[in-house]
């Protein structure tokens, strides 16, 4: 009689569903902030006006994680698209990375309401540092066990991943290091993700 029970690990396709589902609920939190205080009147297009640039961090935190958010969930998806099955060391790494998705809501709202807090940057920039992290602990999980991943995860492929993931990581890490000096321009350097992302990359070919 065995020791131990056999380990198996969810499929594939159920940890998908529960990353889509969780990203889908957390870009949704994210806007529920953005609302009118209760019992606001205003009386005049002005005074709107004068609302709505006063409230400018709000929304500039809330499109800034929005896009931060979809950003992960397109790094995550294009490892998935290699993955064909799970052992519990992805299990964990997909269930912490998800835990700290879940949090970008209450980041999103400490940054927008405490904007000049160089402990509100400070937290914001951790908790982004974090994510990229897992996702690049993700992708050295894949690269280490070829028998969870597809033939087109090739090791080139695996270690260009894993390059262009470490220097997305600097980009919270270099926040974190400057919120103590500047909230604000900490928070601004997440702009150079979409940046980043958005610029002209390719992938070797294997020879």
């Amino acid at each position: 009689m065995p020791r131990y029970l056999p380990y198996n690990a969810p499929s594939k396709e159920r940890m998908a569903a529960l990353v889509d589902g969780i990203f889908a609920v957390a870009m949704t939190l994210l806007v529920i902030d953005l609302k009118l205080p209760d019992g606001l009147r205003l009386d005049s297009d002005r005074a709107l006006l004068d609302y709505f640039s006063e409230a400018s961090g709000s929304f500039t935190a809330y499109v800034l994680s929005f896009l931060v958010t979809a950003l992960l969930w397109i790094g995550h998806n294009y490892q998935f698209r290699y993955l064909e099955r799970l052992d519990r060391r992805l299990l964990w790494i997909n269930i912490l990375f998800l835990l700290l998705i879940t949090l970008v809501p209450f980041g999103t709202n400490l940054i927008a309401s405490h904007p000049h807090l160089p402990v509100a940057a400070g937290i914001y920039a951790a908790m982004m540092a974090l994510l990229n992290i897992a996702l690049l602990a993700h992708a050295r999980a894949m690269g280490a066990s070829p028998e969870l991943h597809s033939k087109e995860w090739t090791p080139l492929l695996a270690r260009q991943v894993q390059r262009r993931l470490a220097v997305i990581c600097t980009i919270p890490l270099a926040a974190l290091a400057v919120a103590p000096f500047s909230s604000v321009w900490s928070v601004r350097l997440f702009y150079a993700l979409a940046a980043l992302h958005f610029a002209p990359h390719r992938h070797k070919a294997a020879t």
